[in-house]
């Protein structure tokens, strides 16, 4: 006979296994090309600024020296953010599809005129593999009407590093971002295990606000597990 575990016993699987990352205290930086071991904001700048950079010709012509270093402009921030966008989607794609997450859509209306700001979710086993699925949920070819996050918006991320980090550009880590939702505590469990054993990211930090110990005030309430991923 197998013992069932509780939702409150996974939560606190869930807990021991955030514990073992790097906590919400961990900084992780915007890196112009990432360096492992370096994590320290002062000596380990000083040695990446004086390491020779590499020549990039551009479409234009141009030539552009980049050295290796923590990310100093918002334009290149965003620049590489793009570019990571869809990496990021695809894998959160995999994740999900093995690990049970759904995404949230918007169902397309039954007339041209309706208007519907109800969201729903989609299981990403239904999304990739069963077409009658996306069929009776209007979704066609492509993204259809499924509610990807977006990078974040400009303003907001000039406010918050105007605000929040003094101008660090380097320290804004959640311009690329995306969303997995769950039913199951055990499914969140299952997926950072995946990550932690996925050859292809790093994981950089965790802050687990499921954590029946975190303080739900400080987010108004919310409580999901936020991964940053290198």
């Amino acid at each position: 006979q197998v013992l069932q575990r509780t939702e409150w016993q996974v939560m606190e699987l869930l807990k021991r296994e955030c514990e073992k990352l790097p906590g919400p205290s961990a900084r992780p930086q915007q890196r112009i090309r990432p360096l492992k071991g370096a994590r320290s904001r002062g000596k380990d700048r000083e040695d990446q600024n004086s390491k020779p950079g590499r020549t990039v010709e551009m479409p234009d012509g141009t030539v552009h020296t980049v050295k290796p270093g923590p990310v100093t402009s918002l334009d290149q921030l965003f620049m590489q953010a793009s570019a990571a966008h869809l990496m990021l989607r695809r894998k959160a794609q995999e994740l999900a599809l093995r690990t049970k997450g759904a995404f949230p859509f918007r169902p397309r209306p039954a007339f041209p005129s309706e208007h519907s700001d109800l969201h729903r979710f989609v299981r990403a086993e239904d999304l990739m593999q069963n077409p009658q699925t996306r069929a009776l949920l209007g979704i066609q070819e492509g993204d259809g009407p499924i509610q990807w996050t977006e990078i974040k918006p400009a303003q907001r991320a000039m406010d918050k590093v105007l605000k929040q980090y003094h101008g660090e550009v380097d320290r804004l880590v959640d311009v690329s971002r995306e969303t997995i939702v769950f039913d199951e505590v055990q499914d969140i469990l299952n997926c950072i295990r995946a990550l932690k054993d996925d050859a292809e990211v790093e994981i950089e930090r965790v802050k687990n606000t499921l954590d029946p110990d975190w303080d739900a005030s400080q987010t108004a309430g919310f409580r999901a597990v936020l991964v940053n991923l290198r």
